[in-house]
């Protein structure tokens, strides 16, 4: 005998995976009129409003996910970066928190973590959580940019200027132009580290820092100058850039409410 269920989750997935997301979201809806107590019908609704961009009924199937089955790290994720979207820090950490706390280790996690961290001005476990997204994905390249914001605002200008240098290696490996709020960023931290190095050991060494700086800081010095509150003031406007957006790798719930990998 057929299961409607599952076809309407199964058509559902493949128009995601065409991103026909309003087609996606009429077949999970008519699996949840089948079982309406199904999570995972939720969570992959809600993932479909989240890419069709409509942030309050993705928050509002994410949430009913979540009420129908606690350990739901996905949709803990995935309201979690929701929150953020929005400006609403806290209750991203506490989301994205949940997720990591139930088993989620994918590099996203950590990096919205931190994110949202930094924008919360949670420096050092902004700190904490992007050097985890780093060593779990090293190429994740907006990692090291949100890593050096973090190290500017607590004043540690060396490792801020290490890590978007590393950030700038691998965007000019790529081929791929970078944040231009990243010039500005490696500019601050070059000169408050001229600044300490000319109270603490002297011109000359000011002279050879300068003669070893970065090429991007060449670029930097035509763009106009802006403090590090200015630019992480509404940063996931104008500011720090947005994170990028995380691969979805949904666990289907089965009926007898355990997980297992799907999609």
């Amino acid at each position: 005998m057929r299961d409607e269920f599952e076809d309407f989750l199964k058509s559902g997935d493949a128009y995601l995976d065409a991103y026909d997301y309003v087609q996606a979201i009429v077949d999970f809806s008519r699996s949840i009129e089948l079982r309406p107590r199904n999570p995972n019908a939720f969570l992959l609704r809600g993932f479909a409003h989240r890419m069709n961009g409509d942030a309050v009924l993705a928050i509002s199937d994410f949430t009913t996910s979540i009420k129908l089955l606690r350990r739901n790290p996905d949709a803990f994720f995935h309201r979690g970066c929701l929150h953020s979207a929005a400006g609403e820090y806290p209750a991203a950490i506490a989301d994205i928190k949940h997720s990591i706390n139930l088993g989620t280790m994918a590099p996203d996690a950590y990096l919205q973590l931190g994110f949202a961290c930094l924008q919360a001005k949670q420096y050092p476990a902004a700190i904490m959580n992007l050097n985890l997204s780093i060593k779990l994905n090293p190429g994740n390249l907006n990692a090291y940019l949100y890593l050096g914001y973090a190290y500017e605002e607590t004043k540690n200008y060396q490792d801020a200027i290490n890590s978007i240098s590393i950030y700038f290696r691998n965007k000019r490996q790529a081929k791929s132009p970078p944040d231009p709020n990243a010039f500005l960023l490696l500019n601050r931290a070059y000169n408050c580290e001229i600044e300490k190095a000319r109270s603490s050991i002297g011109v000359c060494h000011t002279i050879k820092a300068l003669d070893e700086a970065p090429s991007e800081l060449m670029s930097s010095s035509s763009l106009s100058s802006s403090s590090p509150a200015e630019v992480l003031e509404g940063a996931h406007v104008t500011g720090v850039p947005a994170v990028a957006e995380p691969g979805f790798e949904a666990r289907v719930v089965e009926d007898n409410g355990t997980l297992s990998q799907g999609m």
